[in-house]
């Protein structure tokens, strides 16, 4: 018994090892270009090194650094840088002083998060660098992010438009500004859902016809 044990450990092993370096084959270029710019999405180096903040928070320089960095990637890409730069936002706000509002540093890291989301999904189906016989994988995989995506998006849009949302705010200093600011955040929500979806589309019925006529 032992000795198939070692037998089905010895082969699964060897799967997952397999399996593991096709993956990064298939996403070489992302994960190299996401440890290339690790060092960039570090927050003593952005504190250090920003010179577009207006204010104490790193968000300008964060998301100038998205944009670097984004051209670069493709979905897996996206998906990691994604992760360091909500992290940094989570670091940043809990660093932020000038803001004492609580609802105020509520809102305003929802609009920070809505807006780094939003450049990650204009940027995710526009890149592909794997394999050209998995581009079907990459735009199934692709449906399955932007409903994701959206639904990460429509929450917070849906709590900032609420009860419990920027209404709170009204009457105060940072009311105008938050809400001139989510105004403009979320028609490019809109405007980049329409176009990822219909771009999306398209190819898969174009693969879908292409497989059917053989």
């Amino acid at each position: 018994m032992v000795k198939y044990l070692k037998y089905i450990v010895l082969v699964f092993g060897s799967i997952g090892i397999i399996a593991g370096s096709f993956f990064g084959l298939q996403n070489k270029q992302d994960i190299l270009h996401a440890y290339n710019h690790s060092d960039k999405f570090d927050y003593d180096y952005l504190q250090k090194s920003c010179h577009l903040r207006q204010g104490e928070s790193i968000f300008p320089c964060l998301k100038y650094e998205f944009e670097q960095f984004l051209p670069g990637v493709s979905l897996t890409g996206t998906s990691i840088g994604l992760k360091m730069i909500f992290n940094l936002l989570e670091e940043d706000r809990r660093k932020l002083t000038t803001l004492t509002d609580p609802d105020a540093i509520s809102f305003t890291y929802s609009l920070y998060h809505l807006e780094i989301n939003n450049m990650a999904m204009n940027n995710a189906y526009q890149n592909y660098f794997g394999f050209s016989f998995l581009y079907g994988g990459f735009i199934s995989s692709l449906k399955q992010y932007y409903l994701k995506a959206h639904r990460f998006s429509q929450d917070i849009i849906t709590g900032l438009e609420g009860p419990s949302g920027l209404v709170l705010l009204k009457g105060t200093k940072n009311f105008d500004r938050l809400q001139t600011e989510f105004s403009r955040i979320k028609d490019d929500y809109y405007r980049i859902k329409k176009e990822a979806n219909t771009e999306i589309d398209k190819i898969w019925n174009r693969l879908m016809d292409e497989a059917q006529k053989g």
